[in-house]
């Protein structure tokens, strides 16, 4: 599936973020806000696993309530339908490719965690280093939005490759996972966000 001229270059602004040496937050909340614009949406979410707690942590958030996202942290990331499910597919995938939407909304984690905010419909990000999950990015609309389609997608999974190029910028969040020296010799090796597009294989309609 070809993407237009606007995606490409929507998709390229994501990819200089996250290729953009800084820290894994700040680095994150910009690429989230490229995504939003990218994607039609109005929320975002990202988290890092630490297997050593074996639990999500280091949150960064846009349009949401930071004391929701507490009780995220808290309660509903050990007590909902979908991440265990999310986690074990290797692609950018609609939460409605997991669990049905007519099924979702009648689950606590909906009615408790998810509407409190808005968020209605959803696709999510999963980066993995090797066989471990690493981190992930969630991206929300609100129930007056269309779901997201094919075309969605396919620039999630064409913004999925350029994660796997930074999953190991999420892991330096975590203690002792590499040295400054390590990260700071994958920025430049990764080169522009230009070259990246073309190593993850981004056409437009008219390449």
């Amino acid at each position: 599936m070809s993407i237009s001229e606007h995606q490409y270059q929507g998709i390229l602004r994501v990819i200089e973020c996250l290729g953009n040496g800084l820290d894994s937050r700040e680095t994150r909340e910009l690429a989230g806000v490229e995504l939003l614009k990218l994607l039609r949406a109005d929320y975002f979410a990202s988290f890092i696993w630490n297997p050593d707690e074996r639990r999500f942590a280091g949150h960064v958030f846009i349009n949401m309530d930071p004391q929701n996202l507490e009780r995220y942290s808290s309660y509903y990331q050990f007590h909902n339908p979908l991440t265990s499910k999310v986690q074990k597919v290797r692609r950018a995938v609609r939460v409605n490719e997991i669990l049905p939407q007519r099924e979702l909304v009648r689950t606590e984690f909906y009615n408790d965690f998810l509407a409190r905010d808005g968020l209605h419909y959803g696709l999510n990000l999963y980066v993995h280093d090797g066989d471990v999950n690493i981190g992930d990015m969630r991206i929300w609309r609100n129930r007056h939005r269309e779901n997201f389609d094919d075309c969605d997608l396919q620039i999630a999974r064409d913004d999925q490759a350029a994660l796997l190029q930074f999953n190991e910028e999420c892991a330096s969040s975590l203690p002792d996972r590499r040295s400054e020296g390590v990260r700071r010799h994958r920025v430049d090796r990764v080169g522009s966000p230009q070259y990246r597009a073309d190593q993850v294989g981004l056409r437009t309609h008219g390449s």
